[in-house]
């Protein structure tokens, strides 16, 4: 929970920092999880289609898929979900009614596959002697390991079936 302007200050062997994250991490989980249609999907696309701003795309995607039920038809997501993946959305919502405290069961499936992911790209990246900081869906590297940082990001995601580019 660290906020941005303190992450900027950061410095790793006394060097500074540059943070490689997915882009729209969480939609792209929820399809691998649950049988999504869309391929890197992106805020961008969202946005675009509900005619929305990008950031408020982005903002409510990090909450939309913790929601319960009742509070996800209220987001200005959900017809972008609906209308584009039933069948995911489909199934998301069958979870999280079917019991009080279902709706926790998304959110621990994409929190496990998500931090999967990481361990995986931490692990290769201690192999090579670089010492990654892990916060939310981002990592910090030295900034002269970013595209090897990006690279692995890409390459655990993908072979674990999430369709999210990281970026710089």
């Amino acid at each position: 929970m660290i906020p941005s302007w303190i992450r900027n200050l950061i410095k790793i062997n006394g060097n500074s920092i540059s943070e490689c994250d997915f882009e729209c991490l969480h939609p792209n989980e929820a399809a691998t999880i649950y049988g999504g249609s869309y391929k890197y999907l992106t805020h961008k696309m969202i946005a675009t289609a509900l005619g929305i701003d990008d950031l408020d795309a982005k903002i409510e995607n990090l909450s939309y898929f913790n929601m319960e039920y009742w509070q996800m038809k209220d987001s200005p997501l959900h017809p972008f979900y609906l209308g584009n993946e039933p069948i995911m959305i489909g199934r998301i919502i069958r979870e999280k009614c079917s019991d009080k405290n279902a709706y926790k069961e998304t959110s621990r499936k994409m929190l496990n596959l998500e931090v999967e992911i990481m361990t995986n790209v931490i692990s290769e990246l201690n192999k090579e002697g670089i010492e990654p900081i892990y916060i939310f869906d981002a990592l910090s590297c030295e900034s002269q390991h970013t595209e090897r940082v990006i690279e692995l990001m890409n390459r655990e995601a993908l072979k674990l079936g999430v369709y999210s580019m990281a970026k710089n």
